[in-house]
C-alpha cells in the first residue's frame, strides 16, 4: 500500500482548480478502492489458510503443531439424577436358615 499522498487543497481555489482538485480527490478515491478490494481479498485468503489442519485438508497430521485439538466429550444431555448405581445395603440380607436335622 502506497503512503499517503501530502496534497493540501486549499480553500482559495478557483473555478477552474477547483474542478482538477475534485478531479484529482475521484482519482486518488478510486485508486483506494482498489487497493482495499485487493486487500479484502487477501485477508480472506489469508483467513482461509489459517483455517485449514489435517482433518479439514490435505495436511498432514504432523503439521498440525503440539495444540491438540478439543475432544468431542459426551453429546448426550445431563438427566439430572445423581450418578452411580443402587445404593447397597449391607446388613439387610436374607441370613441362612437354620437347618434342623431331623
Amino acid at each position: 500500500m502506497a503512503p499517503p499522498d501530502e496534497t493540501v487543497y486549499g480553500d482559495e481555489v478557483s473555478a477552474g482548480g477547483r474542478e482538477a482538485v475534485i478531479a484529482a480527490v475521484q482519482a486518488e478515491n478510486a485508486v483506494l478502492r482498489s487497493e482495499i478490494t485487493a486487500l479484502i481479498a487477501r485477508l480472506a485468503e489469508l483467513e482461509r489458510r489459517l483455517g485449514l489442519n489435517s482433518s479439514n485438508s490435505g495436511k498432514p497430521p504432523s503439521s498440525d503443531g503440539l495444540k491438540k485439538l478439543p475432544r468431542v466429550s459426551s453429546l448426550r444431555e445431563p438427566s439430572g439424577k445423581a450418578t452411580g448405581g443402587q445404593k447397597k445395603l449391607w446388613g439387610r440380607r436374607r441370613g441362612v436358615g437354620i437347618i434342623v436335622a431331623g
